[in-house]
């Protein structure tokens, strides 16, 4: 399965009841920080660079980054709170004419969740043969283990916020053991 969006609804509603306050940091971040914070992903998927997409890591293998409590201190203690948080929280930042090709994550234990932001016009997520579109303050939840892409026709720059989170088909005890591997 893919698409998971619904089987996250009432975990969710703590996270969209914060969104005015994720909103107005990310975006601070964005225009106030963003040479200082943000990264060039590089070559993320095989040998080939994807140029124009950005990242802010703020929790990275279940650790907050340096200095990242100054900037998202909402954005981080609400998304610690979600009960199937994985340990990975990032801003995307991909400018116009940008495109990640078709790929997949490594795990099928693991889902993301994406929260459109900012800049989200004409720029699709697709996912099964399936077109997403962000939409400001809303989420969707995908399996990264199904081949997905993103294609930005936009003129603004894309700004989603990005967490992954624990597959909820596994037991307690295999994301506690998960967590112990990994760590």
């Amino acid at each position: 399965k893919s698409i998971w969006t619904d089987e996250f609804s009432i975990e969710m509603d703590g996270v969209l009841s914060k969104f005015g306050e994720i909103h107005k940091e990310i975006m601070n971040a964005v225009e106030k920080e963003y040479r200082v914070l943000f990264d060039p992903i590089g070559k993320h998927y095989g040998d080939k660079e994807i140029k124009n997409w950005n990242s802010c890591h703020i929790i990275k293998d279940r650790k907050i980054g340096v200095g990242m409590e100054k900037y998202f201190p909402v954005t981080i203690q609400t998304i610690e709170k979600l009960k199937s948080f994985y340990g990975w929280l990032f801003i995307s930042i991909l400018e116009p004419g940008a495109h990640i090709p078709r790929h997949r994550g490594r795990y099928n234990h693991k889902l993301t969740c994406h929260i459109g932001i900012d800049g989200l016009d004409d720029c699709y997520f697709i996912i099964d043969g399936k077109k997403i579109k962000w939409e400001r303050g809303q989420y969707f939840v995908f399996n990264d283990f199904s081949y997905h892409e993103v294609i930005h026709n936009g003129d603004k720059n894309r700004v989603v916020l990005i967490f992954d989170l624990f597959h909820p088909e596994l037991t307690n005890e295999e994301i506690k053991q998960i967590k112990y591997i990994e760590i």
